[in-house]
């Protein structure tokens, strides 16, 4: 088993992301899909830690 792992945006999941915590995979995987013309996205730091009440499952299970 692999200790990290690098990810598109099709395999991010909450049961992915559950999963790969559960066995102590280290996680990168893409939240969301950018068109080529399109300017990146700003870099939001994201901790881990407590999730916030607004967040989504998915947004939780990520950290």
């Amino acid at each position: 088993m692999p200790r990290k792992l690098s990810a598109d945006a099709g395999y991010f999941s909450a049961k992915s992301v559950r999963w790969l915590e559960s066995v102590g995979v280290e996680r990168y995987i893409a939240t969301g899909r950018q068109k080529h013309v399109e300017a990146p996205p700003k870099v939001r730091c994201v901790f881990r830690g407590m999730p916030s009440t607004d967040s989504g499952e998915a947004e939780q299970a990520f950290r």
